[in-house]
């Protein structure tokens, strides 16, 4: 039943699925989206306290396995769709719910490329939380920030719009079949200050950081920048400081 192609290692260990829960701070005015149904043993329990549960998975069989496991349950929707092709604000606007929040084990073959449709989406879903399981690196590496590391375009689009604490490292025996790293459990919750034209400022840090060993005065000539930011590179530079060049780059363009 498995697909080794999509990286699908399924949660067995029960205080981790409990702790996933208890994290989403669930009650019957949420809508919960998660991605990578698998066997439904997740979606189970956030149904159990959840208004509603919209479950994404693309792989047949285990859609399959799902829909008969859940199908007594009137608040799960099963969608078979490739997570990376839907519009998260078209497919959950039916649903009825004071609260939009994203709880998953993500397949982490899709991390990178499901954490910016996320993002993108935010302001019109305005997603109040996620918790998500991901690879401890690339969990790490989504935490990374100046003046401790290095910045990148979904560290600085996630400090932006997210306020991020690690939950706990999850090792390979909670999942069968093993994997072999390490997993990272992310707790993020909503920053309050989300302004709507913040996809265009993740696109402008994507695009900055086409280029990031350039100096900033030299790669946005058109702007005017402060001294202390005109000198540095795109990874070296705090969301604080981000938000002071967004804040001009808005103005000049």
């Amino acid at each position: 039943m498995r697909r080794k192609r999509l990286g699908q290692h399924f949660l067995v260990d029960a205080a981790i699925l409990e702790r996933i829960v208890s994290a989403g701070e669930l009650s019957p005015q949420d809508l919960v989206l998660e991605v990578g149904v698998g066997k439904g043993v997740l979606t189970e329990r956030l149904a159990q306290h959840a208004g509603w549960v919209v479950g994404i998975e693309i792989d047949s069989d285990l859609f399959t396995y799902a829909q008969e496991r859940l199908k007594t349950l009137t608040n799960v929707v099963l969608v078979k769709e490739d997570v990376l092709k839907i519009d998260f604000p078209t497919l959950l606007s039916p649903f009825k719910a004071e609260r939009r929040k994203c709880i998953a084990n993500l397949p982490y073959g899709i991390s990178t490329p499901f954490f910016f449709r996320f993002l993108e989406s935010t302001p019109q879903v305005q997603w109040e939380r996620f918790v998500v399981m991901v690879q401890y690196e690339f969990g790490e590496k989504l935490l990374s920030l100046p003046p401790q590391g290095k910045g990148n375009p979904l560290s600085i689009g996630i400090a932006k719009a997210f306020s991020v604490e690690r939950l706990c490292v999850v090792p390979p025996s909670s999942f069968w079949p093993n994997p072999k790293v390490y997993s990272l459990l992310l707790c993020g919750k909503r920053r309050p200050e989300i302004r709507e034209d913040f996809p265009d400022f993740l696109r402008f840090v994507t695009r900055v950081f086409r280029s990031r060993r350039k100096i900033l005065k030299n790669l946005i000539p058109e702007v005017t920048l402060p001294e202390e930011i005109a000198r540095k590179r795109a990874e070296d530079l705090t969301p604080e400081e981000w938000g002071k060049l967004w804040a001009r780059v808005r103005v000049a363009l």
